[in-house]
């Protein structure tokens, strides 16, 4: 299989299912990080499994793993675990809408992915979320687990 890229399309040599991509495709079509030129196609022959796709496509792939294993439903802490987290590193946001107060931890689990714990008033959650979620989508979700229908 020949393969050619386009100068804004990088491509990717991945294994589905891992949270890593083997290597890229340069622009001069030989594959990167390795010692000896090498082609895709010699690179796809030594490792089994490995497929070509845009890099985009393979960090997509990489981050629905991730939220697959570390993003689980918020679960209730102690007021004294929030505080400890609150006081462990600065947090990275902290916002109030009035009904939940919330942070997210300025040290990242993996990827995007870091705590967040939050507050709805005399109860504390914590849950691992990417950052950049919406915090209303996010206050929702917790207002749920304080329901006792956590998501």
């Amino acid at each position: 299989m020949t393969t050619t890229q386009t100068q804004a399309e990088t491509l990717a040599i991945y294994v589905p299912g891992r949270r890593h991509i083997e290597t890229i495709i340069k622009s001069d079509g030989l594959v990167a990080y390795v010692d000896e030129p090498t082609t895709p196609d010699e690179y796809l022959a030594s490792h089994p499994g490995a497929i070509i796709l845009p890099l985009d496509d393979a960090v997509e792939q990489i981050r629905n793993l991730d939220r697959s294993a570390y993003c689980k439903p918020w679960g209730e802490i102690s007021e004294e675990a929030w505080w400890a987290m609150l006081e462990d590193l600065p947090p990275e946001k902290w916002q109030n809408n009035g009904t939940v107060e919330m942070f997210r931890m300025s040290e990242y689990l993996c990827g995007r992915i870091t705590g967040h714990y939050a507050r709805v008033g005399e109860r504390y959650f914590s849950a691992n979320r990417e950052a950049g979620n919406n915090f209303d989508e996010l206050a929702a979700e917790v207002i749920e687990a304080a329901k006792g229908g956590a998501k």
